[in-house]
């Protein structure tokens, strides 16, 4: 071929490709290229032969034909696509080697390409597919943690009202009693209306915490599956959260009369632990599984007894120390959260290890061999007779491995069962040591090792959720500005925080809240604001974009006084979007379903935080 792209001599392939009539060169000229190459790839194509003239070497090009390829599947369906070749150019000098002409080579390879694309077009389906499936998961979580916040208020402040009730009504029977007769089996009566009441109330919550539960189990999944998950360690008292998850199952407990204890072991307050880097939300939702099992499977029994007892170690437990035989570590996946970014050194390494023990139906060694993997019970008839997924041990599992720990099991049929983890966790900075003290002391939180070496709690006695009262809120919230735009739960947050005792203003979504800031201390109006609770997705404007416009104007001097706080209460439960959220300007995050005592110390905590670090 000439450089001017004259062609001077072809196979029959060659026409047959670039779909041309063979002709006489010598009487006809032809320039095929201008006619067969795709008019996209001209300009690839005259840059390549310049380069093959400039630099005297072969050069090679994809190109796209003008002709079609076509070929015929193994089920007899035709294929048509675009003709893709390889071109391969070699330069052709004179003897005073000067470039006049060049060779060329086509090479077919429309069907590796055809094969690239769909290979390509699968892996957008299935990324479309999990992004779809993702936002389902999210979409559905949203919803459904919307109403159960609902109902758990409503729920809470149903009880506080019915035990009121319930003191009046006894205090109405020690009077009337003595001055009425024939009064006393009324008021009996009335008083077991009541108590009946309350207990299912108290049933609606324990229902709504298993529900929220299983959101949380397919969440998890959902973010297992995608390789998404990831171990976030901050600085905590472990304590603390093994009584946050203690405390969800204390009215379960009581109302099928098992004894739930707690303990904490001399080992641990020998260490002088007050706080320690982990991730709590992973800590207790493992513990959170292994206390819902216990109590499923104990409630039915003669003797009901569960307890936890909690354990901290230098060196790694050993399956001959511990009560129980942990789980070999997972091989068959890597997971994201796995290895940690930077191994923890020896001298501030800590395991902190759990048992849940119960006097429940116990487990056959052919049983325990099935635990611990996906979608999997002890047997055919668990499901049908205790119900759940089968989700909470295989995730219980992966938590704990992701935090360098294990898990496992000892049981014997008819004698209950030891579940025992541990996980691995740092002595944190003296720095974060510091931060964490202080916001503990600011609500009032510091939970102080005991002198014995153990503590114990039980759920045995009344119980119940009172309804909040002023004393609970500090002087320094007054007015708080609630953004969310679901009618039901402002009904419901308003009426409690009005009862907590501070005023509130209602903005429906992001730019209404915009112009009721407008109206408060901080800028020109009268209503006292001490902190914003912002939904996170609403319409006109979602939460995030509502905070970062009022940072912005916090930052141009448009408001008063000090940083206001923001807490975003959302159902969006992902870390990612939690840390977006705080990305966004929020100063920390509540996720739906709370009850208002959960939402009542968040806003004291926040607000302490902030009042500290302007007095630095």
């Amino acid at each position: 071929m000439a450089l001017d792209g004259r062609l001077l001599g072809a196979n029959n392939v060659f026409y047959e490709m670039c779909g041309l009539e063979r002709v006489d060169l010598s009487q006809v000229s032809v320039k095929p290229f201008e006619f067969c190459v795709v008019d996209e790839d001209l300009p690839f194509l005259k840059r390549t032969l310049a380069a093959l003239v400039k630099e005297g070497k072969p050069q090679t090009a994809e190109l796209r034909l003008k002709t079609q390829w076509t070929e015929t599947d193994t089920t007899g369906d035709q294929i048509i696509a675009p003709r893709w070749v390889l071109a391969t150019f070699m330069p052709v000098s004179n003897s005073e080697g000067a470039i006049e002409t060049f060779t060329g080579c086509l090479s077919d390879v429309s069907l590796q390409k055809w094969q690239f694309e769909k290979e390509r077009q699968r892996k957008d389906e299935a990324i479309e597919s999990k992004r779809q499936q993702e936002n389902f998961i999210d979409m559905t979580s949203h919803e459904m943690r919307n109403p159960l916040s609902a109902i758990v208020q409503c729920a809470d402040a149903i009880i506080g009202c019915l035990t009121k009730a319930q003191e009046l009504v006894d205090m109405h029977n020690g009077v009337s009693s003595s001055l009425i007769a024939g009064t006393g089996g009324i008021c009996q009566e009335g008083s077991q209306l009541l108590r009946d009441s309350i207990d299912n109330a108290e049933t609606i919550i324990a229902c709504a915490q298993h529900q929220k539960r299983i959101v949380d189990d397919i969440l998890t999944m959902s973010k297992l599956d995608s390789n998404l998950l990831s171990i976030t360690p901050i600085t905590v008292n472990p304590i603390h959260i093994a009584q946050e998850a203690f405390k969800m199952f204390e009215v379960e407990a009581r109302r099928v009369d098992i004894d739930l204890t707690m303990v904490v072991d001399r080992s641990y307050t020998e260490l002088n632990i007050e706080f320690l880097d982990l991730d709590p939300s992973r800590l207790k939702q493992v513990l959170i599984n292994l206390l819902t099992n216990a109590l499923k499977f104990t409630k039915n029994g003669p003797t009901r007894n569960v307890s936890i007892t909690m354990s901290a170690s230098k060196t790694r437990p050993e399956d001959r120390i511990s009560s129980v035989q942990f789980i070999p570590r997972a091989t068959d996946t890597v997971w994201q959260g796995d290895r940690p970014s930077s191994p923890i050194p020896k001298e501030n390494r800590i395991y902190l290890m759990f048992e849940v023990k119960d006097t429940g139906q116990g487990l056959t060694e052919e049983e325990m061999k099935s635990l611990f993997q996906r979608f999997v019970q002890a047997n055919a008839k668990t499901h049908v007779k205790y119900g759940g997924s089968g989700l909470g041990l295989f995730i219980s599992r992966r938590l704990t491995e992701m935090q360098n720990g294990a898990i496992g099991v000892a049981s014997s049929p008819r004698k209950g069962s030891t579940f025992a983890f541990y996980i691995e966790t740092q002595v944190p900075s003296a720095e974060a040591f510091q931060e964490a003290r202080a916001a503990a002391e600011a609500v009032g939180h510091i939970m102080r090792s005991p002198n014995s070496g153990t503590s114990r709690a039980s759920s045995k006695g009344s119980f119940t959720m009172a309804k909040p009262t002023k004393k609970l809120l500090g002087p320094q919230i007054e007015g708080v500005l609630l953004v969310e735009d679901n009618l039901i739960n402002q009904q419901i947050t308003r009426r409690d925080l009005l009862t907590s005792g501070c005023a509130v203003e209602v903005a429906n979504h992001g730019v209404e809240a915009l112009e009721k800031l407008q109206r408060t201390n901080r800028a020109n109006g009268q209503f006292p604001l001490s902190l914003i609770l912002m939904d996170i997705e609403m319409p006109i404007q979602d939460g995030l974009t509502c905070t970062r416009k009022i940072r912005e104007l916090e930052k141009a001097g448009r408001f008063k006084g000090p940083r206001i706080p923001i807490i975003a209460v959302s159902a969006n439960a992902r870390m990612e979007q939690i840390l977006e959220a705080k990305a966004a300007g929020c100063d920390d995050v509540l996720v739906k379903p709370f009850r208002i005592p959960e939402l009542i110390e968040k806003m004291m905590t926040v607000t302490k935080q902030l009042e500290q670090a302007g007095k630095k």
